[in-house]
């Protein structure tokens, strides 16, 4: 049986989600809400007994159509998109410094926009789903 026959029918057997959020947090996040496959998270930055900025992070799993346990991480502030340096932040603090995750851009007849300040990531929990992008060495 070929490798890719041995993981789709291990896939497909998968029914329930097995990803378990962090408990513990970077400084300054809180959970606002544990859910069964995920959390709601929030960290307020404040400078002179004022919120500067008010970071909130969601984070769950599902079993997709492909078969596998995808974990969707979304991070969001009220009123401007998140850094580059704060969606990485997340990733590595929520996903894994050594996990790949994936920033989907969907062609626009897909597209669904529920919050404009709103950034997602995608991680496969069952196999890595991307081919070896490395040129040199490094990305």
């Amino acid at each position: 049986m070929s490798e890719e026959a041995i993981d789709a029918e291990t896939t497909q057997a998968k029914k329930y989600t097995t990803y378990k959020p962090p408990l513990l947090l970077p400084t300054g996040w809180k959970t606002v809400e544990r859910i069964n496959n995920g959390a709601k998270f929030m960290k307020l930055d404040i400078e002179n007994a004022k919120i500067t900025k008010i970071t909130q992070l969601i984070i769950d799993s599902r079993i997709m159509k492909d078969g596998c346990e995808w974990v969707h991480l979304s991070i969001s502030h009220p009123d401007s998109l998140p850094t580059y340096e704060e969606l990485c932040a997340a990733k590595d603090w929520f996903i894994g410094k050594d996990k790949k995750a994936i920033q989907v851009f969907a062609p626009s007849t897909e597209h669904y926009n529920h919050h404009k300040y709103c950034l997602h990531l995608w991680h496969c929990l069952d196999r890595d789903p991307l081919p070896d992008f490395r040129i040199a060495g490094g990305i």
